[in-house]
């Protein structure tokens, strides 16, 4: 597919599911081997997104020194306010039905990293803080996660 975004605006693209990660993984206080582990397979298995755009923009950053993008994913406050500063790109950008899907296809990837590490023998699902992280990624996106989970079933 052929987007109409900068080189600036494409460079935060490929930032954002590494703030994402850094968001959800990071909720807890504890970003766990499982939930790295688990970022690791989704770029790996990147060419099998549905989503065009979430597809390229992860081909995109693996195909580089993903290192750059690790290391300025670091601090969540900074991470959720450079995420929340693109919506108004994202929307200009994309119609409202491929913005949509972009974000749930975002959304969905940061709902295996919560899940990752759970299902132990004492733990189960998505923590509390990581489901508190989840809310943030949906009112930042403009995301109702209701809707979502009823698009999944």
């Amino acid at each position: 597919m052929d987007y109409d975004f900068s080189e600036r605006q494409w460079e935060l693209l490929k930032h954002l599911p590494f703030q994402i990660f850094a968001i959800v993984a990071g909720a807890d206080g504890d970003v766990d081997i499982k939930e790295i582990q688990r970022f690791q397979k989704q770029f790996m298995n990147a060419d099998n997104l549905e989503n065009d755009l979430h597809r390229e923009v992860m081909m995109s950053a693996y195909a580089e020194d993903i290192g750059k993008y690790v290391s300025t994913s670091a601090s969540a406050l900074r991470n959720a306010y450079n995420a929340k500063s693109i919506v108004p790109m994202m929307k200009q950008k994309l119609d409202p039905q491929a913005y949509e899907a972009f974000i749930v296809s975002l959304y969905d990837s940061a709902v295996e990293i919560a899940l990752a590490s759970g299902g132990g023998l004492f733990r189960s699902g998505i923590s509390r803080e990581e489901s508190d992280a989840l809310s943030v990624l949906a009112d930042m996106f403009e995301l109702d996660p209701e809707s979502f989970r009823k698009s999944k079933r």
